[in-house]
């Protein structure tokens, strides 16, 4: 690619000019944008970007250097708002995107838009905390009364990560000071919206606890009228139940496990106890339910649970259930916790705008995160997609695509763009989602050491999978995507 000097004319004019009639790989503009911010040419490197967005070579990763560099360049905020609003347009399709593409927005102080992102998200899964905490920090710091009645509801709903009681308590510090401030001002309608929201949040359909005494250890499980099993094991299950406590003897403090759900489904909860090992005092558990917990219909129920066979079960009708439809496949309760952290941390401990370096961004967001092209399992392998990941500038300062895939270990989302193009040169992207099938035998197990090391239980799930037939296809608009069934 030719150098950037200004001796060709108005560099608007001339990379407009330049990529009307070249396509030089994204590699070579990364290393030539990374050159001129170096140089603090920040005005070349933003029309070398333009032209380059506007003649449909369009990658992710231009986006967030066209705003860093208008940023750098002392741009109005409009502008940089506009090139950030534009990279979340074209990549945040699903709910980490969203969530990370509302993260970028506040660092770059773009807050009433980082909000509206959130409030997306949340749409896209109504049923994940991480949209309503963030969410919920961004309204406070903006005073936003309105917002926060819909945060705070939705911390109390969803929020049961390690660190749920601290979320909630930010929860209800946040609705109480709206509220407060709302009368203040004379909208006390609004404030007595707030009030009854978190009141309808604080309702739980039902909560059972689990007591006994000895040295033993009792498990609680607790299968769910559409299926789903909430335990120890899988301790946050679709069906809205969450398992908050293991516990076992002889520390009598100890000696509870504990199940709630905020959103059940209405039907019958079957609750299984089953001995684990040790000894149970007088081979009898008591298990406390409690219905509508904190509504203004609670009613409880106990029961005294003979174990002479080391196992009980009791069916709990729950006819007011208020969940409708499963959660979608989600994290596990510590997945919850990691992906919080990551992005609280995020936004709170990044550097302002002025003195980001590319070099400097957390690993997980940082440019150059290439996604393999070909991903292996014992029987599919998914082959072809651009990759988005580029290379660019010397060292180790690179430019590429925020990888929001980062999160748990996993890559980013290919992002395929293909030589489509509409209305004024817009290129059309295609995000195929990969998956990768195992097939044949498999097996999981789980190891737990009784508190006098005496006993290791073990959980073992085998699981058996054939692929019986694989079609060959290409994404429209590019050359990706071609499945094969491997020998």
């Amino acid at each position: 690619m030719p150098t950037a000097d200004g001796s060709a004319g108005p560099p608007q004019k001339y990379w407009r000019e330049y990529f009307s009639k070249q396509q030089p790989p994204s590699p070579a503009i990364a290393d030539l944008a990374l050159r001129l911010t170096t140089q603090k040419k920040y005005e070349q490197a933003i029309a070398v970007l333009e032209g380059a967005l506007l003649n449909g070579q369009v990658e992710p990763w231009m986006y967030d250097v066209l705003a860093l560099a208008m940023q750098l360049a002392g741009r109005p905020k409009s502008d940089v708002e506009r090139a950030l609003l534009s990279r979340i347009d074209f990549s945040a399709t699903d709910l980490p995107s969203t969530l990370f593409s509302a993260a970028y927005l506040s660092r770059f102080g773009a807050k009433s838009q980082a909000l509206k992102l959130y409030r997306q998200a949340a749409d896209i899964e109504p049923t994940r905390p991480e949209a309503y905490v963030l969410g919920l920090r961004l309204a406070r710091e903006l005073k936003d009364y309105e917002a926060i009645g819909w945060a705070a509801p939705g911390v109390l709903r969803t929020a049961w990560t390690k660190d749920h009681e601290e979320l909630h308590r930010e929860a209800e510090d946040a609705a109480l000071d709206a509220e407060r401030a709302l009368k203040s001002i004379g909208r006390g309608s609004q404030s007595e919206t707030i009030r009854a929201a978190m009141a309808q949040a604080r309702t739980r359909d039902l909560f059972v606890r689990l007591q006994w005494a000895g040295d033993g250890d009792l498990d609680l499980s607790v299968e769910e009228p559409s299926g789903s099993i909430c335990s120890v094991i899988d301790p946050q299950s679709r069906g809205g139940g969450v398992h908050m406590h293991d516990g076992y003897g002889p520390n009598p403090n100890n000696c509870y496990e504990q199940y709630v759900c905020a959103l059940g489904s209405p039907g019958v909860y079957v609750v299984r106890v089953r001995r684990v090992d040790g000894s149970i005092v007088g081979k009898r558990a008591q298990l406390n339910v409690v219905f509508n917990q904190g509504g203004a219909n609670e009613s409880s129920q106990t029961f005294v649970l003979k174990l002479d066979k080391d196992f009980a079960a009791v069916r709990i009708p729950v006819p007011n259930g208020r969940r409708r439809q499963l959660a979608p496949e989600r994290q596990t309760v510590e997945g919850h916790t990691a992906l919080l952290n990551k992005l609280i941390e995020f936004v709170a401990n990044s550097p302002s705008p002025q003195s980001i370096r590319w070099s400097a961004l957390p690993s997980a967001f940082a440019p150059g995160v290439a996604i393999p092209r070909t991903r292996r399992s014992s029987g599919v392998v998914a082959t072809g997609g651009n990759s988005v990941g580029v290379q660019g500038g010397a060292g180790s300062q690179t430019i590429g695509q925020f990888g929001v895939g980062g999160v748990g270990g996993g890559g980013g989302v290919p992002f395929v763009t293909g030589g489509t193009t509409i209305g004024n040169g817009l290129a059309v992207g295609l995000e195929p989602q990969i998956t990768i099938v195992p097939e044949g035998s498999m097996m999981t197990a789980a190891a737990v050491v009784s508190a006098d090391l005496r006993y290791v239980r073990l959980a073992v799930v085998p699981n058996f999978s054939t692929i019986s037939e694989v079609f060959t296809f290409t994404f429209v608009g590019s050359n990706a995507g071609q499945m094969q069934r491997v020998p």
